[in-house]
């Protein structure tokens, strides 16, 4: 199961995740701690998972309420390819 409503959302989720470590990693790691996993990057997944839960959930909040928009919108094409298949048929 996708971790975004987006077709393409593992990647879009991944792309961030990286870029966030990349960002927080040359802002925040001491070389000479050597605490690169726990010290450095994981507080830097914990707030971006975080604030890819808050826009998940947001958005499906949002989306929930247009659901008879969509309902509309499934039936329409239903009968769009019902008709299609009876010409072809």
């Amino acid at each position: 199961m996708p971790c975004c409503s987006r077709p393409c959302g593992c990647s879009s989720c991944g792309t961030f995740l990286l870029a966030l470590r990349r960002y927080w990693t040359v802002r925040n790691w001491d070389p000479a701690s050597g605490r690169l996993l726990f010290g450095t990057y994981a507080p830097a997944a914990a707030i971006g998972l975080a604030l890819l839960l808050v826009f998940g959930l947001m958005g499906g909040w949002l989306l929930a309420g247009r659901m008879d928009e969509f309902r509309e919108l499934a039936d329409a094409f239903d009968s769009m390819l019902a008709r299609r298949n009876r010409q072809h048929a």
